[in-house]
């Protein structure tokens, strides 16, 4: 550990911007001048499809920095052990100049909860903090960074402020410090403090890179959500830090209502030459002492309550499961109780669930419209909790829940729809392996072919419908008004697989799906052909097998004895 805690400050990449699947196509053809991109780690943590692809292609011509939103570094139950894995099979993989992710919680008790959750600034979260972090960079075999968060409430059992709070957990445990000069400046105004006061506290050679973005004002808060122009108070707090902690990594964060990006290459730009000019001594330090709001000091209770019961009571509060004593333990906001803004905590759940959700099922979407798709979401949030920390994970459960609800009433064809969608969602992320051969199976088959078990890519699956729902599904973009489709007495049965980073969907010949549903659930040649006793002579059962292996359907074959 001691040798990650002295390391040398981390090299500066310049001046970068968020990779973001919008402008995947525009990076990979343009390669824009731009130093480095931070891709988000979750993104790529649980795929072996497009995104990760086209990551390595863009690792092949930029440094890249991994930074995360679901590490939880501040949980009280400790880190996610699958979650650390999947970290750092990617970091082997993709080996990025810099780790990041955010000084917050985002779950409790097996309770995933998406969301970027403060902690309390006690000695107890601090020594918890640090601990994780000891492990995680012990683990890792190198130093991380941790990004300061925008935060809507804050607790009275607060010991210290949220820049110290900070600087501790670098000096403690060697980690460095991803200041987001935007969330400095959100907060400011939030809890009554002043910029300036927070850039004093914290030591000049733990900042290793800054984040810039922009943020929306609420009229009585201001929300943090890396949409819009960066404002000039931001600029002006980023140019300060600059001057205070050197020219270190930077990165323009825009992740809502995406623009093209160019204009993102238009703000980092302006990074640049900010940093020059104070480089060169054309700009000056402006002490800002506006904070906003009045100043809420930090006040220790005596009775204050362990960081395990305030997660335990947030958590409850946000899932909306039940009442707790959180109020007692949150300050007031801008003149009303602190309860009131965990509004801006329980809505923000269920919104990203219905965003991971539209995502995944753009056409059960389509057809529902947004107003009722939201409100499905909502109830699908609703009706259970998470483990994983991916939302990626979570939306193949989606369907299950679709098939109790009364909406196949209407549209009798939906829950068949939302299997399509989900194998088209497992087929994106699923891993590829290397395809069998024509002489893989002759070889086999030469011996023993009845007794075959086909071995398939992940990425292989079987939907059949008494609806025509590849139909549906293709029109999933188009505008209403042009959607005319029959759905009487249309079945369809449609194979999903992908080839190379692409995902492609055709339909199958009844007899054919039979045979193949069979092999894929493990039953041997003999026993799948069983379904063809009433078949023609003609079927074209070579013309089949001829089709899987020149798609790719295939991984090998085993007869049934060690197939087990």
């Amino acid at each position: 550990m001691d040798k990650i805690k002295n390391q040398n400050q981390t090299d500066c990449l310049g001046h970068g911007v968020g990779l973001r699947s919008e402008h995947f196509q525009d990076i990979l053809e343009r390669k824009p001048k731009v130093d480095w991109f931070e891709a988000i780690s979750e993104n790529f943590m649980d795929t072996e499809g497009k995104p990760l692809k086209v990551l390595e292609q863009v690792r092949a011509d930029y440094p890249i920095g991994l930074h995360g939103t679901s590490l939880s570094i501040g949980s009280a139950g400790g880190l996610n052990p699958l979650y650390l894995k999947k970290l750092k099979k990617l970091s082997d993989r993709i080996q990025p100049a810099i780790i990041s992710d955010h000084l917050c919680w985002a779950e409790h008790g097996g309770k995933r909860l998406f969301d970027l959750l403060p902690l309390p600034f006690t000695n107890e979260a601090l020594e918890l903090v640090v601990r994780n972090v000891d492990q995680l960079q012990n683990y890792l075999g190198r130093r991380i960074l941790l990004e300061n968060v925008s935060a809507y409430i804050s607790f009275k059992s607060s010991e210290m402020t949220e820049w110290t709070f900070l600087n501790e957990v670098a000096r403690k445990s060697g980690c460095g410090i991803l200041l987001d000069v935007n969330n400095i400046y959100v907060n400011s105004f939030n809890h009554g403090f002043a910029p300036q006061d927070y850039l004093n506290g914290i030591d000049a050679d733990k900042v290793l890179q800054y984040h810039i973005s922009g943020h929306t004002d609420k009229g009585k808060f201001l929300f943090d959500t890396h949409v819009g122009e960066v404002i000039q108070p931001v600029w002006q707090l980023y140019s300060d830090a600059v001057q205070r902690f050197g020219d270190v990594s930077s990165l323009i964060e825009w992740d809502t209502e995406i623009r093209g990006l160019d204009e993102l290459l238009v703000l980092n730009e302006k990074s640049r030459e900010i940093a020059k000019q104070i480089q060169l001594g054309d700009l000056s330090c402006q002490v800002r002492g506006d904070g906003g709001s009045e100043l809420i000091l930090p006040t220790a209770s005596d009775s204050r309550p362990s960081l395990s019961e305030v997660q335990s009571m947030f958590t409850l509060e946000m899932l909306g499961k039940e009442k707790t004593k959180l109020a007692e333990v949150l300050n007031n906001q801008a003149g009303d109780p602190g309860i009131e803004r965990m509004d801006v905590y329980a809505e923000g759940y269920p919104a990203r669930i219905s965003e991971a959700l539209a995502e995944a099922y753009p056409a059960i979407s389509k057809i529902l419209g947004e107003g009722a798709f939201s409100d499905l979401a909502l109830g699908f949030a609703q009706s259970r909790s998470f483990e994983h920390y991916n939302l990626n994970a979570v939306a193949p459960l989606f369907p299950d829940f679709l098939k109790v609800t009364p909406w196949q009433e209407s549209f009798p064809f939906l829950n068949d729809l939302a299997d399509l969608e989900r194998a088209v969602h497992l087929a994106f992320h699923a891993e590829t392996r290397s395809p069998a051969t024509p002489e893989d199976f002759a070889e086999k088959a030469a011996r023993d072919g009845e007794s075959l078990v086909f071995q398939f890519q992940t990425h292989v699956f079987v939907v059949r419908s008494f609806w025509p729902i590849l139909d549906i599904w293709s029109a999933r973009h188009l505008p209403a008004a042009q959607i005319k489709i029959n759905v009487e007495n249309r079945p369809q049965a449609v194979l999903v697989h992908r080839k190379n980073e692409q995902v492609f969907c055709q339909i199958l010949d009844p007899m054919e799906v039979a045979v193949l549903q069979r092999l894929l659930l493990g039953e041997t040649l003999s026993s799948a052909f069983d379904v063809m006793t009433e078949a023609d002579d003609i079927t074209p059962v070579q013309s089949w097998f001829a089709k899987w292996i020149a798609l790719g359907l295939m991984t090998g074959f085993e007869w049934a004895d060690q197939a087990k």
